[in-house]
């Protein structure tokens, strides 16, 4: 028997769903069959969990899914926190035929989205074919600052030679201790990035001095003496770009741009009618 030959049968076909949802280092393993049920090795837990159609549209491209949970259930309330949800979580689905054994992947994709309707939380999940395919092409701006992402190809700078590697002492909304900065000076972290090891969850630094970072938003996982790697930030000025980084040769701006035109009356060329 093979999974090919059972989904073939009408007669040897006995199906089962597993759906598993990670995001940093946390998986839930779920499936929609009245107990427990093993996919691949790894036990997937019974749970009211349900998904809409899988299919194609009439031009070819994978249709999104939809996947529905009960809004009591751990996954949805971690989505719900003020901070936010994960910022990637990804979800897959497995079809198991319980006669061979054999489970195939049917559907993988990013949770973009959910909604709530009375006590059913709905999660949208559109195809990682999809996504690829809607991806927009970058835009580069030209101005005094650089506008360049850190880190990026045209940027060029190692993000791995910018970081430190530390531990949180305490934590309080949104502004967290580390144990050291390695002597980088105030600001450093400015704009940069913090990780959060054990979660693998990122979040903007918004502010830094000495020891203490603020963040856009609290990390809804950390917690006293976790190891998290800070990033150096960047306020995509020439200076910053000059001392920080020693990268100026390949800024992305025109820092001295003249901020008004001469020849022209009021100095940025406004049309007027006079």
């Amino acid at each position: 028997m093979s999974f090919q030959s059972d989904e073939s049968s009408v007669e040897l076909g006995e199906i089962r769903e597993g759906f598993k949802i990670s995001h940093g280092n946390t998986t839930y393993r779920l499936t929609s069959a009245v107990k427990d049920t093993v996919i691949n090795g790894e036990t997937y837990t019974s749970v009211s969990v349900g998904r809409g159609e899988l299919g194609v549209s009439a031009n070819s491209d994978s249709r999104d899914a939809i996947l529905k949970l009960p809004i009591k259930h751990a996954f949805c309330q971690r989505y719900l926190v003020p901070s936010g949800p994960p910022r990637v979580i990804t979800a897959e689905m497995f079809r198991l035929q319980m006669n061979s054994g054999e489970a195939v992947s049917v559907w993988r994709g990013r949770v973009v989205s959910m909604s709530v309707e009375e006590h059913t939380a709905s999660f949208l999940i559109p195809a990682d074919s999809t996504r690829m395919m809607k991806r927009r092409l970058p835009v580069l701006s030209v101005g005094i600052t650089c506008g360049y992402s850190l880190y990026d190809p045209s940027c060029g700078v190692d993000k791995n030679s910018h970081k430190v590697d530390t531990t949180v002492v305490s934590r309080s909304g949104q502004q967290v201790i580390v144990a050291s900065m390695g002597g980088q000076p105030n600001y450093w972290a400015k704009f940069g990035e913090i990780i959060h090891v054990p979660s693998g969850e990122s979040m903007t630094i918004f502010d830094h001095i000495g020891t203490v970072l603020t963040l856009q938003y609290p990390i809804f996982e950390m917690q006293d003496g976790d190891a998290v790697t800070v990033y150096a930030g960047c306020a995509h000025e020439i200076g910053i770009c000059r001392t920080t980084f020693a990268n100026q040769l390949n800024y992305g701006g025109i820092p001295k741009l003249p901020s008004a035109n001469p020849h022209i009356g009021g100095g940025y060329g406004i049309f007027t009618s006079e």
